[in-house]
């Protein structure tokens, strides 16, 4: 999430959960629930504003936000029985904000699939190859060299044996 997203996200935020608080007391919702919620959305704000910059929580952060949002405005509504413009308000909102964060957290780099970690581990496989095969080499030579070096003795090993056959 670069830092014009974050704070982006992070303004639309805090004026969600302003509008959250202002329905809340405007509709004189002070039930266990809605307070819950509100804590909620409140922990989350705080969490997401001090996390830092680079983050990738911070986007998943954003999207717990507002969906959190989002059920909070449905509570609501399922209390109230009508929305309001109000409610109306803090429900854009926080679908707004799940659209701009859902877009940042699916933004993210998955560290495993870059491209220059693929063609680092490719030159690497390829130096290991290499250096098998003059390996391999290597041993093939020194195997000649030891059977050409083994070839005299064998060979005055050999006459030895005819000599003694002859006599």
């Amino acid at each position: 999430m670069n830092y014009m997203d974050r704070t982006v996200a992070s303004f639309v935020a805090l004026v969600t959960f302003l509008a959250s608080i202002g329905v809340a007391v405007r509709g004189n919702f002070v039930y266990p629930v809605e307070l819950g919620l509100l804590l909620l959305l409140g922990v989350l704000l705080v969490i997401s504003l001090i996390s830092p910059e680079k983050d990738a929580a911070t986007a998943f952060l954003n999207v717990l936000f507002f969906i959190a949002v989002i059920a909070n405005v449905a509570y609501l509504y399922s209390v109230a029985g009508y929305l309001n413009p109000a409610r109306l308000l803090g429900l854009a909102l926080g679908v707004g904000g799940l659209v701009l964060s859902g877009y940042s957290m699916l933004m993210q780099p998955v560290p495993a699939q870059t491209i220059t970690a693929q063609s680092e581990i490719t030159s690497e496989v390829r130096k290991l190859m290499a250096a098998e095969q003059k390996l391999s080499d290597a041993k093939k030579r020194l195997e000649t060299v030891n059977w050409n070096d083994e070839a005299p003795a064998r060979a005055k090993a050999a006459a030895k044996r005819k000599s003694r056959r002859k006599r």
